[in-house]
């Protein structure tokens, strides 16, 4: 049976598309809280919490021609919880995987009611700020913070701020939620709370209007003969991680309008605008259906891997809940670095330390070290079959194993192949971090260079009955 390789309809035909102006709020707040920060010194503090990278990330400027761009390319998916895009002939999604790539926020699950309702007793900065009236507006709360002298008291406003204004995107003559400025009193028990999760339904809704329905509206106006000439809508939730999303996995749109600082984890740490160069939407219209396919970043272009301690982590395939979003990608892989070294002795191989982060860990990049774990967990592509298999590296007892739900479409011979390389590039990867020295199979130099190499890792194929199978094409 083949692939139906139809292009999706998208929502809006390209034919009917039309102009938009969005209004967003998250960088009319951003610039406001971190200069009260950086005035009462409290740039280090906040850089130490969940929210730092809002804060180490340098200044982009956010295109409202790009994201409506985007939203036009829309078609309808099967799952309700993420966006499906169309552009560049390439169907690409923005899901809450990829909105926790970006942001880098929490998705855990969360204290409990019960909890939320023993840690929202305190109404001192209600009593003390806003004469006991509650709830507060964000104007007001925004008024009150640039305004107060208490410095740990501006750090709680400000990151109560942060959260409506910037990851919410809210206005500001809207109410903040009653058990925030409660909440916010014990900052450890508020950094626990999954703004992560709520930050992006906000998002997903906007992401989710009936673009129909706006052309339709726009087009009653234009007959009407009324000045407006475009359609005009709110966008809520933080909005410039769609615009990261695009120069991430857009090629063309990162390279002419973006600058990339490096391989920064999470990815919003990583992009900065250029300077002088602006989106016009005049440009954008004809980019996502004129390009070539090669623009948009395929799965052979980027090496994911969910990293994940397993006492207290799940992998939860539906809905991602749970999870620690440790991924790194690359344009290049692993492998294709491994497959570039000349000859085939790989005893002077030297992994780039940006490759041995990912095991050491590294804190500014959100990182955690793999020192102490059992198992990684991590993804590979099998480039000619199209198809992912997960691995799941067991450090303790060396071995590779495979959960493959469709064994019959790779031979054995080429699934070999695939599994000595990696059998061999994990334990050099590992040796080179200088995390595994005492490992029972990484030891010290021996007598002779052949018994001083590392013993490749083992592999196997997961039992049939553990791993669902799907039909071959």
């Amino acid at each position: 049976m083949s692939r139906n390789l139809r292009p999706p309809q998208l929502i809006v035909p390209v034919e009917e598309h039309f102009t938009g102006r969005i209004t967003w709020r998250d960088s009319w707040y951003f610039p406001k809280i971190k200069a009260k920060f950086i005035q009462c010194g409290l740039l280090d503090r906040v850089k130490e919490s969940p929210f730092k990278q809002f804060f180490m990330a340098e200044p982009l400027n956010f295109s409202g021609a790009l994201v409506h761009q985007l939203l036009l390319h829309k078609f309808r998916g099967e799952k309700i919880d993420e966006v499906q895009f169309y552009i560049g002939k390439k169907r690409c999604r923005f899901s809450q995987l990829e909105f926790a790539l970006v942001t880098g926020l929490n998705f855990e699950a969360g204290p409990s009611e019960a909890e939320i309702k023993a840690k929202t007793t305190s109404d001192r900065l209600i009593l003390e700020y806003f004469n006991g009236h509650s709830p507060v507006s964000i104007g007001q709360l925004r008024r009150t913070f640039e305004s107060c002298q208490i410095v740990d008291d501006v750090y709680k406003m400000g990151l109560c701020l942060l959260v409506e204004g910037v990851l919410k995107g809210r206005e500001e003559k809207l109410m903040v939620w009653t058990d925030m400025p409660k909440m916010v009193d014990d900052v450890d028990f508020f950094f626990q709370y999954p703004w992560g999760k709520i930050s992006y339904q906000k998002l997903l809704q906007t992401c989710q209007k009936d673009f129909v329905e706006m052309k339709k509206h726009l087009q009653k106006k234009i007959e009407k003969e009324k000045t407006q000439k475009e359609a005009k809508y709110s966008i809520y939730g933080y909005s410039t991680a769609l615009q990261y999303w695009a120069f991430e996995s857009i090629i063309e749109l990162g390279q002419d309008y973006a600058a990339r600082l490096g391989q920064g984890i999470p990815r919003m740490i990583k992009w900065q605008s250029k300077k002088r160069v602006e989106i016009h939407k005049e440009q954008l219209i004809k980019l996502p259906d004129d390009v070539d396919d090669h623009i948009f970043r395929t799965p052979e272009d980027m090496q994911i891997t969910v990293i994940g301690d397993t006492e207290d982590s799940e992998w939860d395939a539906s809905g991602y809940d749970g999870v620690y979003y440790r991924s790194f990608c690359h344009k290049v892989t692993m492998m294709a670095w491994w497959d570039a070294f000349p000859g085939s002795d790989y005893s002077s191989f030297s992994w780039d330390d940006s490759i041995l982060d990912l095991v050491r860990g590294d804190a500014v990049q959100f990182l955690p070290s793999w020192q102490n774990k059992e198992f990684i967990y991590f993804a590979l592509f099998l480039k000619d079959q199209l198809h992912w298999v997960a691995v799941e590296a067991d450090l303790n007892g060396w071995m590779l194993n495979i959960f493959h739900s469709s064994i019959g479409s790779i031979s054995e011979n080429d699934l070999i192949s695939l599994m000595v390389d990696w059998c061999t590039i994990f334990p050099s990867v590992l040796r080179q971090s200088g995390l595994f020295e005492n490992h029972d199979v990484i030891l010290a130099p021996q007598l002779t260079a052949s018994e001083s190499q590392v013993r490749p890792f083992d592999w196997k194929l997961t039992p049939r009955e553990f791993e669902p199978q799907t039909k071959s094409r």
